[in-house]
């Protein structure tokens, strides 16, 4: 600027860069937090341009009669939109926080509530419609075909035959028709357990293991233990029941699990299915999901194919589960020793493994 000294040219150089540069991070910010568009848009256009409107404002600045006016400007621009931005963040902190009260809730310890837990897995139980869906969904393997998707439907009763503060056990008879008349299929059962310190896992080849649990890792979970029509142990994982948003629902870990009676006679291209369960509680009866991986064992263990299963509880009012009844009726004591006998077997296994050091 004419009659500037070379001082006061300096002065109002440095001026305009840094202040120039203070006040478009500050236009930058506050662009990404107040345009009304998405988040990630607001972030885009903030970034990509932070240096035009740098420039911008360089071009601005040296307007400026001297280097002071140059730094109040800027200062103030900067100060402006910086107040104007966290004030904005601290009034919408509230709102996201309340917008998500439930997941807050499912990370709190004071979600922990072992009443509504057994009351959502009481609710599995009653008589229903039921379809079994699997559906291979991603080839995993070089030169791999997916398979047609397996549907099938029945109708199943699901009784109760223990009911215990820290345990449940449900019963699930298939009801199915035969050249017009009604047979019974003695199905799987599910038996849930509070805190359960050991889990019965299968790892393949026929073979199941138990494995301890920390205290602190089984806090608040239940165990589901899965067992065959024959009452045979079939798999079991851990996980939590939650309550969000008045759905009750539990996920478990990633559980092994033998071949499924729907494959285990047609199929020998893998060993394992490796899998997370989720129940879900609905306004008419209950989902099972599935979400699996096909597995094949060995030196180096492979995945081969994904698979989504959904199998659909919906309560009916229209079947007569009457046959179903009188089959349990006849055959509960019986079944019950099958099953103690094979509690007693895995017990026994057990113990001699671990006195040998073989578990």
């Amino acid at each position: 600027m004419v009659g500037e000294t070379q001082g006061q040219l300096w002065a109002r150089v440095t001026a305009v860069t840094i202040g120039s540069l203070l006040a478009s991070l500050a236009i930058g910010v506050a662009l990404a937090r107040f345009l009304p568009i998405s988040r990630e848009a607001r972030l885009a256009i903030g970034f990509f341009t932070a240096a035009p409107i740098w420039v911008t404002a360089m071009c601005v600045g040296f307007l400026a009669r001297s280097g002071a006016r140059v730094w109040c400007g800027f200062l103030a621009v900067t100060a402006a939109l910086g107040a104007a931005t966290l004030m904005a963040g601290c009034a919408s902190a509230p709102d996201r926080s309340a917008a998500t009260p439930a997941r807050s809730a499912t990370l709190s310890p004071i979600a922990c509530d072992p009443s509504r837990d057994r009351t959502a897995i009481l609710a599995m139980a009653g008589e229903y419609d039921v379809t079994f869906s699997f559906e291979e969904t991603v080839a995993l393997a070089d030169g791999y075909t997916l398979r047609p998707p397996y549907r099938v439907g029945g109708s199943e009763l699901v009784l109760v035959v223990e009911d215990s503060t820290r345990r449940v056990s449900l019963q699930h008879l298939l009801v199915v028709e035969r050249d017009g008349k009604q047979h019974v299929i003695k199905h799987w059962r599910q038996d849930w357990t509070l805190e359960d310190p050991e889990l019965f896992e299968y790892r393949g080849g026929k073979s199941w293991e138990k494995r301890a649990l920390q205290a602190s890792d089984v806090r608040c979970t239940w165990t589901q233990a899965v067992f065959e029509v024959s009452d045979g142990p079939r798999y079991e994982s851990w996980g939590r029941w939650t309550h969000a948003s008045g759905v009750s629902s539990w996920t478990s870990n990633e559980t092994w699990r033998p071949l499924p009676r729907r494959e285990h006679t047609k199929r020998t291209d893998y060993d394992v299915l490796l899998g997370i369960n989720r129940h879900t509680i609905t306004p008419d009866g209950w989902v099972h999901e599935q979400d699996n991986t096909k597995f094949v064992l060995g030196s180096e263990p492979r995945a081969l194919v994904r698979e989504h299963g959904i199998n659909r509880y919906q309560r009916t009012t229209t079947r007569d589960f009457r046959i179903a009844r009188e089959y349990w009726n006849r055959t509960e004591a019986f079944w019950r020793e099958v099953s103690l006998n094979f509690h007693t077997t895995r017990r026994d296994n057990a113990a001699r493994a671990s006195s040998t050091g073989t578990l």
